[in-house]
């Protein structure tokens, strides 16, 4: 899910970011089965918003940031009573949406996220990282820190980390041990069986040269 200062912190060290959308804000449209805002396009020059029927949604008010609410813009359509989409859109006369200074950010990352190579690069991301933070939360029970100080909290990973290097340290002896016990096992099944009728042909192969000179 998008987390703005996430984002923020990325573009400031100009690095890449892959991260998954998800739904966010959860408001209009979140399980709703309507559509969410994501769902309607934004042009940065008219500063409005495309619904998916084709509907202009224009700037109608903004709020000024104060300690219940962030500062937004508030934008609208004209009209929605004979929209053919508005079943999926929403209950209210007309559909209303919340543009934040943040939206341009997350827009700009929605259009990384939809390429297919940012797409393979998250796939590998999400066998390769997502297991460990997994492992970490779900068994290790890592959940939350338990210390306070940023010393303290480095010291309690670390100790997590090391955790998770040794069992994955002993999960891949166990199956470099499991291989090499099957490698045996093939070895012996190879004298006691295919060498013994090896053996045979050959001697099969030498009489018969013999025989046959």
């Amino acid at each position: 899910m998008f987390h703005d200062e996430v984002i923020a912190a990325t573009l400031e060290r100009d690095s890449s970011l892959l991260c998954p959308a998800g739904k966010w804000p959860p408001s209009h449209g979140q399980g709703t089965g309507k559509f969410h805002k994501s769902d309607f396009q934004y042009d940065e020059q008219t500063d409005t918003y495309r619904c998916p029927a084709g509907q202009v949604l224009r700037r109608v008010s903004t709020v000024a940031r104060s300690s219940a609410c962030r500062e937004h813009a508030i934008y609208a359509s004209a009209s929605c009573s004979d929209c053919p989409l508005r079943d999926r859109c929403t209950n209210a006369k007309v559909r209303k949406i919340k543009g934040y200074p943040e939206d341009r950010a997350r827009d700009g990352l929605r259009d990384v996220m939809a390429q297919p190579g940012a797409q393979r690069v998250f796939s590998q991301r999400k066998a390769m990282v997502e297991p460990v933070f997994a492992r970490l939360r779900g068994q290790q029970k890592l959940d939350r820190f338990r210390r306070r100080g940023l010393a303290a909290v480095r010291r309690e990973f670390a100790l997590h980390a090391m955790a998770y290097n040794l069992w994955r340290a002993v999960g891949l002896l166990k199956a470099l041990l499991d291989l090499l016990c099957l490698i045996c096992l093939v070895q012996r099944v190879y004298r006691r069986c295919v060498r013994p009728i090896e053996c045979q042909v050959a001697l099969m192969r030498r009489r018969h040269l013999l025989a046959t000179w």
